[in-house]
């Protein structure tokens, strides 16, 4: 709690807050009242409680960042999917959903939803995704082939979803590095070992 209460003053989200892998119920209720407009990045938090996630679903800075939380309850799905702050609510720690927090989260009126960890996901549950009206960014190749479909159906030609190639290579060559620049949808050079002088 005096944690919470130092960085909603000195905006210090990107050290004190990051650093947190729990938060009690009455910290979270501090940084849901922060009238900074200023983001919440909580992505070392392994777990929300239902009571936590309502307050920061209350937020309303710019964004709000989750991306440690393996698992959701359909209740802190729901106070989530109603943050009205804007920026991103990132959640790419999550690798399921269920149908309900899928409808939960298909609400959030953001900029942008992201759960590019998302791989396992029901046909239920990815129509209830499908029905988001803002952006969204998955990764598609990660889904259950019946799930991506879906998904994919739903939302072209609207740039929400993003896919990936999957490229086995930890060598990042000079027609790779084209390859990356030229393109539209999400990747990532984190894996790569070495990088050609060209």
């Amino acid at each position: 709690k005096e944690i919470a209460k130092q960085c909603i003053a000195e905006y210090e989200t990107d050290s004190a807050l990051m650093e947190c892998v729990w938060i009690d119920d009455a910290a979270a209720e501090l940084l849901g009242k922060d009238k900074s407009g200023n983001p919440l990045n909580l992505n070392s938090l392994k777990e929300l409680s239902d009571a936590a996630a309502k307050s920061l679903g209350k937020h309303k800075g710019d964004g709000l960042n989750l991306d440690s939380l393996t698992e959701l309850s359909d209740a802190a799905a729901a106070s989530l999917g109603k943050h009205k702050g804007g920026g991103w609510l990132s959640l790419n720690g999550l690798r399921s959903l269920t149908v309900a927090a899928a409808k939960s989260l298909a609400k959030y009126s953001g900029e942008c939803l992201s759960l590019e960890d998302l791989d396992d996901l029901s046909d239920d549950a990815a129509q209830a995704l499908s029905k988001i009206e803002g952006r969204m960014l998955l990764i598609l190749n990660h889904l259950p082939k019946s799930a991506a479909e879906i998904l994919r159906d739903a939302l072209e030609p609207t740039p929400v979803v993003q896919e990936e190639e999957v490229i086995d290579t930890s060598v990042l060559t000079a027609e790779l590095a084209e390859q990356f620049a030229a393109r539209t949808y999400s990747s990532s050079l984190y894996e790569y070992t070495s990088i050609e002088d060209e």
